[in-house]
């Protein structure tokens, strides 16, 4: 299997079998996805010839001309080839370099939840606070994927937990809105804020949880129990109550009032958590058995 594969690289890359990738000319040719045979081997994991090709002269940093401008450690870490990492690591492969979109290998690895790569690049030195230009982290990435033991071992080797993204995002938020209980622990535990808003539109961890469709109310029973204001609102004025209020999220609407959500304050347009819910439609949640009115 691994010979055919080999051989179909070759023929692919216009390589007689019996070079055996001897001509560093060879190695430089890029196929139609714009990739050179290095890229190639990187991406199956195919280790013994990864190290034929660098012994060769192979350049270990090249780009893709086609495929946003990924180098070798960049396909081995998407597609999760841990011995190929190794390999170009020992062999010089700059981790710091970034994808078209800003993206270091670390935080592929993180976002394809590969604790294994992850650490690989950590121990090499990879840069644990890089930001994409969508301001992700290789934490923000991890978080948002939901991996426990990635998020961990990020914050032992001191990850930014206040970092936001382009959407105004912290981690924090993000496990938030997915329900990752344990991840959140975590954060709260490494000093991330329980009550830090998003820059533009003040939204906290708090409010992402009070009505997300992935998750249920012990999300925001635990932001709770570690400090967050449930009359903290955004940049609009809306609380977690009226979040839940106007969704018709019943469980959270009892939960914020037994926690002491205010039934009195308006949004920016003077709307009560009782008038959003009666807009919406949302009867079980300002009935006067539920305590809206």
């Amino acid at each position: 299997m691994m010979m055919k594969l080999m051989y179909a690289l070759m023929v692919f890359f216009g390589i007689h079998a019996e070079s055996s990738f001897a001509s560093t000319n060879d190695q430089t040719v890029k196929n139609e996805y714009g990739n050179t045979p290095l890229m190639e081997v990187a991406k199956y994991g195919l280790g013994e010839q990864l190290e034929i090709l660098i012994r060769k002269g192979a350049e270990i940093n090249a780009r893709s001309s086609k495929y946003r401008n990924f180098t070798a450690l960049m396909f081995a870490a998407q597609e999760g080839n841990t011995e190929a990492v190794e390999i170009l690591l020992k062999n010089g492969a700059d981790g710091s370099l970034k994808d078209s979109d800003g993206l270091t290998s670390l935080m592929i690895a993180a976002g394809r939840q590969d604790r294994n790569i992850v650490k690989l690049l950590l121990e090499n030195g990879a840069k644990i606070d890089d930001r994409s230009i969508y301001g992700e982290t290789a934490l923000i990435n991890a978080c948002g994927s939901g991996n426990t033991s990635i998020v961990k071992l990020l914050l032992k080797y001191k990850a930014n937990v206040h970092f936001q993204n382009s959407k105004n995002e912290t981690a924090l938020m993000l496990a938030s809105v997915h329900g990752y209980n344990d991840i959140i622990k975590l954060l709260i535990q490494n000093g991330a804020k329980i009550n830090e808003k998003g820059e533009h539109y003040g939204k906290t961890a708090l409010l992402f949880a009070s009505c997300s469709r992935y998750t249920d109310t012990d999300t925001a029973r635990l932001l709770l129990d570690n400090g967050a204001d449930v009359n903290l609102a955004n940049t609009y004025g809306e609380t977690p109550l009226m979040e839940a209020a106007k969704y018709g999220c019943l469980e959270a609407v009892k939960l914020f009032l037994e926690r002491g959500a205010k039934l009195d304050l308006q949004n920016s347009d003077g709307k009560t958590a009782f008038v959003l819910a009666k807009e919406n439609n949302k009867t079980s949640c300002y009935t006067r058995q539920h305590c809206l009115t």
